[in-house]
């Protein structure tokens, strides 16, 4: 689930004087110094007997789970009733926001985390997860592309392990991707699936390489996801990953789009603001000229700068989604790295001078050199050559 980083606030009225108070702080939201690890989001319930005065809430057993991941309600021992009331809260902001159509998963034996390297494939497709459904063994790159969904460099593809079978319906058959693809539904597919056996299903191993191992400049991906296409928006610059900051909030959903179709889907689900507090490269990110571009670099305010700076405020996360209603097609895994590389070559006009006047220097000077030594010589050896002096005639003799 993305983060947020508004608070949400409900006040329930109890008994015409109390009010119970939720107030999400962070989930997945706090990130520091290069560091990659976020505080989980907790959920504060609150009694306020006088608005003006908030009352130390304490921890409370109950504990809501979702994507294997727990949250700490904390409340007031008053009421047991206000518990139930912040959980049922908890439950909807926990069911807000969650993948996108499109996103993938590696399902090893029930653990599906976004971490996983090898397992069965499922995919996130009109709002339910299912496998892919492969009958002639003709997998044609898709453990290549799952892999680059995952963040991983590449992959193999192959049937199921009888012994890691998954039992829920397919959602895709007749899959048949390029091996430069980033998103599974970027891919020809067939969504009528009939009689698919659950042995007939896609296991992918990935290589531990990542895509970001390699980066170029501008290359951007999305950290601290639960799922593929979720998270914090970064960014490569001169050798370094570091943050979009969002502290003038020029971030919107035009970006988002740029960001989600540069990873290789065709728009976003969702963005938010994020607290956030650390090293940044870019802020003032501006995409509404440049709606249709796929490369984040591309908008005002997306190219590298010659520093980062620090970032006080806010970053941007993103979740990413691809629409099938949609005819646009997402970015490849070298769309943005040939510009880039084009970037990186540019000349500016000094350059070009520069250039000019060495091709000056190394060609024309020596044949201007060589033409003036001929004409010394020449007018050397004029001035060294003796003057001739008339025969006289001689008497004759008588």
């Amino acid at each position: 689930m993305a983060a947020y980083s508004s608070d949400f606030k409900h006040l329930f009225s109890n008994l015409g004087q109390s009010y119970l108070f939720c107030k999400r702080l962070f989930w997945k939201t706090m990130r520091f110094e290069e560091g990659m690890n976020m505080k989980p989001m907790k959920i504060n319930c609150l009694f306020i007997y006088d608005p003006s005065k908030v009352k130390d809430a304490v921890p409370i057993t109950s504990r809501l789970r979702r994507n294997d991941q727990s949250s700490t309600l904390y409340s007031t021992s008053i009421m047991d009733k206000t518990n139930v009331i912040c959980l049922i809260f908890a439950a909807l902001l926990f069911n807000v926001n969650g993948q996108g159509n499109g996103a993938v998963r590696l399902n090893n034996y029930g653990n599906t985390d976004v971490t996983n390297t090898r397992g069965v494939v499922e995919v996130y497709f009109n709002s339910r997860w299912g496998p892919i459904c492969i009958k002639d063994s003709s997998y044609n790159h898709i453990g290549d592309v799952v892999c680059h969904q995952l963040g991983f460099n590449g992959g193999s593809s192959g049937s199921v392990s009888h012994d890691n079978p998954l039992n829920t319906e397919a959602v895709l058959t007749t899959v048949t991707c390029e091996k430069d693809m980033l998103v599974i539904l970027q891919c020809r597919y067939e969504t009528s699936v009939s009689s698919c056996e659950p042995s007939e299903s896609v296991e992918v191993h990935c290589n531990t390489a990542r895509l970001s191992d390699n980066p170029y400049n501008g290359m951007v991906r999305l950290q601290g996801g639960y799922y593929s296409g979720q998270g914090m928006v970064e960014i490569y610059c001169k050798e370094s990953w570091k943050a979009v900051c969002n502290d003038d909030q020029f971030f919107k959903g035009e970006a988002a789009d740029v960001v989600c179709v540069q990873l290789g889907y065709n728009g976003y689900q969702h963005y938010d603001k994020i607290l956030y507090n650390g090293s940044a490269w870019l802020h003032g990110v501006d995409c509404k000229s440049e709606s249709s571009s796929k490369c984040l670099s591309d908008c005002s305010g997306g190219s590298c700068r010659d520093s980062f700076f620090r970032c006080t405020s806010y970053g941007v996360n993103v979740t990413c989604k691809y629409d099938t209603q949609n005819s646009d097609e997402g970015g490849h895994i070298n769309t943005c790295k040939i510009k880039s590389s084009r970037a990186d070559s540019g000349l500016s006009g000094g350059a070009i001078a520069g250039i000019v006047l060495g091709a000056f220097a190394v060609i024309f000077a020596p044949l201007c050199a060589c033409c003036c030594y001929i004409l010394w010589i020449r007018i050397k050896s004029k001035r060294k050559d003796p003057e001739r002096i008339p025969l006289q005639n001689k008497p004759e003799k008588d």
